[in-house]
């Protein structure tokens, strides 16, 4: 390994931890529903619920690369901090609609076709998350301080305190007999707000280095929302993903089981696929310095990533993992096993479309990423409703589905990019 490749690994490494760290919260979640009478139920409605969340949480999971790329001085620092503070409420305002009007209710029903039956849980849950779309603004500005003053491991140590308190949480709850829904929606409260809490107060004592900032004007609110609005659509839109597919699987036959076995394949297959994303971290802050340096070291450990995803669901230790680990059982754990194994080539795809989504913020143009993440939903959306036609529409084409959604987007970034040195 080159010196320039052990500098990387010694940054990179601590942010993949990260987001594994973060990841097995949603495998302990599923395991805990997975212990409840009613499993499946539970299972699927936590599942539609936690992506109309996400749907609108996941427009900040670029505020950490923002801060990375713009927040080089004290005054742009000050303006990001104002900026992410103003996108958290506004952000919030969809959630706390859905979760306590009728109107947004309705609209939410229509949207997801949840049924009568259904609605008035996945709102409730939507009661209790919605107010962590601020919460989780500024955890992630002070993450992208952390990440900026190049202190990852505190990064990843936050973030597995964060994981500590979820989990005791759910087992407590469990424990305790209290329901699915109060056990999951308080774990999360808590375990958000004091990572805002230790986040904030670790963050105001990081050493930013200066350099880097000096050569370009000061950073205001236009440059800010022109930066900032493809990066919210393009992750605003992936959050889409799960959402228009459950929304065409709930139409077809025994939704229930499929919807319950891809919220457990997705959650686990981020477990290798997110660690790939942590890669725009690392090129935001080394890819204007050496492109190809980075890049060959990204798809070195996405190799490693995806060999480690496959020996998981096409040995015997994926009853292991999903039978003991996650306490699944008979045709949900087959269709989730199942639906990985598809999986298993998102992370190449990812890393690939990661190289060209860090030239663009490197080079502040990051408009063609929110049009190649609206490509990818519309593919998705195509090849959902013909699946659906044709009646072929499980949980294997869902994941097929998936893949050739991430397929049209790396396509159509790797478009932008050339196009841009022409």
């Amino acid at each position: 390994m080159t010196a320039a490749a052990g500098g990387y690994a010694a940054f990179y490494w601590p942010l993949a931890l990260t987001s594994v760290v973060m990841l097995l919260e949603s495998q302990f979640q599923n395991g805990v529903l997975a212990r409840y009478p009613d499993a499946e139920r539970e299972l699927a409605t936590f599942a539609l619920a936690s992506s109309s969340f996400q749907f609108v949480g996941a427009m900040l999971a670029f505020v950490p690369q923002m801060v990375t790329v713009l927040a080089r001085t004290p005054a742009d620092r000050a303006m990001c901090r104002f900026f992410v503070n103003a996108i958290g409420v506004l952000l919030s305002l969809p959630l706390l609609a859905m979760g306590f009007t009728a109107a947004g209710q309705a609209a939410l029903a229509r949207l997801m076709n949840i049924s009568p039956e259904t609605l008035p849980a996945v709102t409730r849950y939507l009661q209790w998350l919605a107010p962590l779309v601020w919460v989780n603004a500024i955890r992630h500005y002070g993450t992208g301080i952390l990440v900026l003053g190049r202190k990852t491991r505190l990064v990843t140590l936050l973030n597995a305190v964060h994981l500590a308190v979820l989990v005791g949480v759910l087992l407590a709850g469990r424990g305790a007999g209290i329901g699915a829904l109060p056990t999951l929606a308080l774990a999360t409260v808590l375990s958000n707000v004091l990572h805002l809490v230790l986040v904030t107060a670790v963050s105001r004592k990081i050493a930013i280095p200066e350099a880097g900032g000096e050569g370009r004007p000061p950073v205001t609110l236009a440059t800010m929302l022109h930066f900032f609005w493809p990066l919210a659509a393009t992750s605003g839109l992936f959050a889409m993903s799960r959402p228009v597919l459950y929304a065409y699987i709930n139409l077809a036959p025994n939704p229930v089981v499929t919807v319950a076995a891809l919220r457990v394949a997705f959650d686990f297959g981020s477990i290798f696929q997110n660690p790939v994303n942590q890669f725009r971290h690392l090129y935001a802050t080394f890819g204007g310095e050496d492109p190809r340096g980075v890049a060959r070291f990204m798809f070195q450990v996405t190799g490693l990533l995806t060999l480690i995803m496959a020996a998981c669901v096409f040995s015997p230790l994926s009853r292991l993992l999903f039978g003991r680990v996650l306490g699944l059982e008979g045709e949900v754990m087959t269709a989730a096993v199942q639906a990985v194994q598809v999986m298993c080539l998102v992370p190449a795809v990812i890393c690939a479309r990661n190289v060209y989504h860090g030239k663009m913020m490197v080079h502040r143009k990051t408009v063609g990423m929110a049009l190649a993440a609206l490509f990818r939903v519309l593919a998705m959306g195509l090849a959902a409703k013909i699946m659906l036609e044709a009646g072929w529409l499980d949980h294997v084409t869902g994941s097929v589905i998936l893949v050739l959604g991430f397929v049209v987007e790396m396509a159509m970034v790797r478009h932008a990019v050339r196009r841009r040195r022409t």
